[in-house]
């Protein structure tokens, strides 16, 4: 049997489990993929790609037109043990084969890359640069040679990749609930991350960090576990009434934590360096266009009033770098009173939240915390701080719609950037942006030129989360300014390109998108609105 394959015995008659297998190539490459693809299915693998559904040998398994594409991608790459990256200068410039990249990145699967036609490394995307492409397909008479290594790459230790995966899962659906601590792994799981950790093989990719901590805090439950039900052999002696306290007591004991939290570490904060900053009615209708507030004694995000006006959503065909998800252009009119946060959200920010209960403490990634722009934040921990931000203040903290954050990004702006047509020199922190921490790190929030509205890092430095539901297109998109929404929604839309990216994704009306609980990493971040009095 291939090494590429396991069995299942069921009923006495073996079913191989075939290694799949997702290939992430340009239409360009297109000849040699279906080429590959055969050659992967004649020695007994599973290839999987996006390929016409008209081909009636890919009826089962092709995208059609009634079909999500980018869902039916999402799905490919889900369910693929290993992920084939066909390099050639056009997947390098593909901006869906970077995101296919990306997203597999998300999800911690194998990335084997293999050069099809020679590129420039030197000048390839970072995301590229990164991979260690070592198997060359570039001569034609070398197919089959090359086919031999691909095929040994395939077949490094399948099973532990596997099993490896399905740990990583348990913990990310653990770090996504905000790590409770009630949620932890079983026994014979503890066990099976055990031996992963101990069996890796030499050329294997190693598990995330997460699924570590994962373990040990697996560990510290279960040994905090064992010590209380020793406790409670212990306790058998004593009255009746005091075990029935007991047992109430540790029923209830996520909701004794939290009040417990409320009334020593949270409603102080509130009272103490909250509410005495809270702007009166009188004051918050006294606020004019460009003018600022902060409702907090330090460590919570600084306000600017925006005045109210119409501008177009979207770009034109014309635009360097436009793309189909900017049309068509939407004319939109901010008519109610906004405030928006004079940066991003920063870490000082955030570990005030962190601090008295309402946040988890996130990674800075080695960047640095205090006034750096707050990142590995998911849409959903974002919505849990403006949550907490609201209750704090009494007063409705929320996230941008997509909308509101074009017209806070153009602030009356109708060139690709603010400031113009080109990215220029210095105005930002992204890719070949002028700045001394392109390409390597965020930069301290406010470090380049404010927009028209006094507003700093919207474009660059990190994505940021806002509220609406993504769609392909800006068709059917509000004309007043509020949220696009819809029920299950799957991906979120993040605005303003980051440190890491091109320039490209910097322009005022450039979209991307991610997923709100899982999308979480050094490129994210996220800034908030106010909702004011008329």
């Amino acid at each position: 049997m291939p090494d590429h394959a396991q069995t299942n015995a069921a009923a006495g008659s073996p079913e191989p489990v075939k290694t799949r297998v997702f290939l992430s190539y340009s239409r360009k490459d297109a000849a040699f993929v279906a080429r590959l693809s055969q050659a992967l299915e004649t020695r007994g693998y599973e290839p999987d790609y996006d390929q016409s559904h008209a081909d009636p040998a890919n009826i089962d398994t092709g995208i059609s037109a009634q079909d999500e594409w980018w869902q039916r991608l999402e799905e490919m790459i889900t369910r693929a043990d290993v992920i084939i990256f066909i390099v050639s200068p056009d997947s390098a410039a593909s901006k869906v084969c970077d995101e296919e990249i990306v997203y597999a990145r998300t999800l911690h699967k194998r990335i084997i890359p293999i050069l099809q036609r020679p590129i420039d490394f030197a000048n390839s995307p970072p995301r590229l640069s990164a991979l260690n492409v070592k198997l060359d397909f570039v001569a034609d008479q070398a197919f089959s040679s090359a086919l031999d290594q691909l095929c040994a790459a395939l077949n490094l230790d399948i099973a532990w990749c596997r099993e490896s995966r399905r740990l990583t899962g348990l913990a990310l659906e653990w770090e996504s609930q905000g790590r409770p601590v009630d949620r932890i792994m079983s026994p014979a799981d503890i066990k099976a991350v055990q031996r992963l950790l101990e069996s890796r093989p030499r050329n294997a990719d190693r598990p995330p960090q997460v699924l570590t901590e994962f373990l040990n805090a697996s560990r510290e439950c279960q040994e905090k576990e064992a010590l209380r039900i020793n406790h409670m052999r212990v306790a058998l002696g004593l009255l009746m009434i005091g075990i029935i306290v007991a047992l109430i007591g540790w029923i209830n004991q996520a909701s004794l934590i939290a009040e417990w939290n409320w009334f020593s570490k949270m409603r102080p904060y509130m009272n103490a360096s909250v509410r005495p900053f809270v702007l009166t009615a009188t004051a918050e209708r006294a606020l004019r266009p460009l003018a600022s507030f902060r409702e907090c004694a330090k460590d919570c995000p600084v306000m600017i009033v925006l005045p109210t006006g119409s501008y177009m959503m979207g770009s034109p065909d014309s635009e360097n770098g436009h793309e189909p998800s900017e049309s068509p252009q939407v004319s939109v009119t901010i008519a109610r009173p906004l405030a928006v946060s004079k940066y991003p959200v920063t870490f000082d920010d955030w570990d005030t939240c962190v601090s008295v209960g309402g946040c988890t403490r996130n990674s800075e990634s080695e960047f640095g915390r205090g006034q750096m722009p707050v990142i590995n934040v998911s849409w959903d921990e974002a919505k849990r701080y403006v949550a907490w931000l609201s209750l704090m203040t009494g007063k409705p903290y929320r996230l941008l719609s997509e909308a509101e954050w074009e017209y806070a990004a153009r602030a009356g702006s109708t060139t690709a950037y603010p400031w113009g047509d080109d990215v220029g020199n210095g105005n930002a922190n992204c890719k070949r942006c002028g700045s001394k921490w392109d390409g390597k790190q965020t930069s301290p929030v406010g470090s380049f030129k404010p927009n028209a509205f006094g507003l700093f890092d919207m474009q660059g430095n990190v994505f940021q989360w806002v509220e609406d539901c993504y769609q392909g297109t800006l068709s059917g998109a509000t004309t007043d300014g509020s949220a696009l929404l819809r029920p299950s929604c799957k991906r979120r839309v993040v605005r303003g390109g980051s440190w890491y990216d091109s320039p490209d994704y910097l322009r005022s009306a450039n979209r991307s998108r991610g997923d709100p609980s899982d999308s979480r990493d050094d490129e994210l971040g996220f800034r908030i609105a106010r909702t004011l009095t008329p």
